[in-house]
């Protein structure tokens, strides 16, 4: 008699091989999702599927990009820029964008 495996849940690594199980997602057909740790940089994890009583020996690599964004602040913020001797300041900060 054959069983049929099914995946139940997706884990996540911080390594190819060993490494240290940073989480966990129960799969679900086309829409599983996982929220990684905070990220200041782009950073690579390796997935595994688990069926319940077996995990898959090959670990898939995944990477999360991160991609600065910038945010440009305007000083003063309703500028008045009638005339010759008016100053706008133009600033811009970096944020962090996470994409896959």
């Amino acid at each position: 008699m054959l069983k049929e495996l099914l995946v139940t849940e997706f884990r996540f690594y911080d390594s190819l091989y060993g490494g240290t199980l940073v989480g966990t997602e129960a799969a679900v057909p086309g829409i599983t999702n996982w929220t990684t740790p905070a990220l200041t940089n782009t950073t690579t994890y390796y997935v595994t599927a688990f069926n319940g009583s077996c995990e898959s020996w090959y670990r898939e690599e995944i990477t999360a990009k991160i991609n600065p964004v910038a945010n440009i602040v305007v000083t003063p913020s309703v500028p008045d820029v009638c005339g010759e001797n008016n100053v706008v300041q133009i600033s811009a900060e970096v944020t962090l964008l996470l994409t896959f």
